[in-house]
């Protein structure tokens, strides 16, 4: 039986409202892709894909803690990120059960909420997990290896990951976690600035 379970980070974007690339930035000294491989590496997931797309062959040298991970490359990354979903999909290892997505924009999500998804997802791996705050869901999600062919699948310009979720709503796992910061996104400097100010003070 399958039961390994993989990561995928998506980071292809133009990071165009943050004026610089995401997945060079840090977040409280730490850059944000380390923080959350070893989000991901604390709650048991060892596989990792960051997904890599505007500007592909002058980030790859300068991205940090490359033993940490495989980088994948999305050529398609003006589709948007359904495009890098798909990317990161495609090169999985053929024994996974489902795949734990995470947003390189969500550094700040801590790891008690990454071990939280991954532990409700080994108890029923064909369920979608989804964390939520305040009945409102965030991230990082779980999607079960049972969908990745119809995600494969769909026209990517066309469709989003919501709209296969909710195709699928009969799996979906809601799973509440103490941590509002699964909905926020850090699009612009500012946004960053914020969001590292609310985590000093609850972290």
């Amino acid at each position: 039986m399958r039961n390994n379970i993989a990561g995928i980070i998506l980071a292809a974007g133009k990071s165009n409202r943050f004026g610089a690339p995401k997945v060079l930035q840090s977040f409280l000294g730490t850059p944000f892709i380390i923080r959350i491989s070893d989000a991901l590496q604390s709650a048991g997931i060892l596989d990792i894909l960051l997904v890599l797309g505007h500007e592909f062959e002058q980030l790859f040298p300068k991205v940090p803690s490359k033993e940490s991970f495989q980088i994948v490359e999305n050529p398609d990354y003006e589709l948007g990120q359904f495009s890098s979903l798909q990317a990161g999909i495609r090169d999985l290892p053929a024994d996974v059960a489902g795949t734990v997505m995470c947003l390189v924009d969500h550094p700040h999500i801590s790891t008690e909420t990454y071990r939280t998804v991954v532990t409700t997802a080994r108890q029923d791996l064909k369920s979608i997990v989804i964390p939520t705050n305040e009945d409102r869901g965030g991230h990082p999600v779980y999607i079960p290896g049972g969908l990745f062919t119809e995600i494969m699948d769909a026209e990517t310009a066309k469709v989003t990951l919501r709209d296969i979720f909710d195709r699928h709503r009969n799996k979906i796992i809601r799973v509440p976690v103490d941590e509002p910061g699964i909905r926020w996104d850090i699009d612009t400097p500012e946004d960053l600035r914020k969001i590292e100010a609310e985590y000093k003070i609850e972290f």
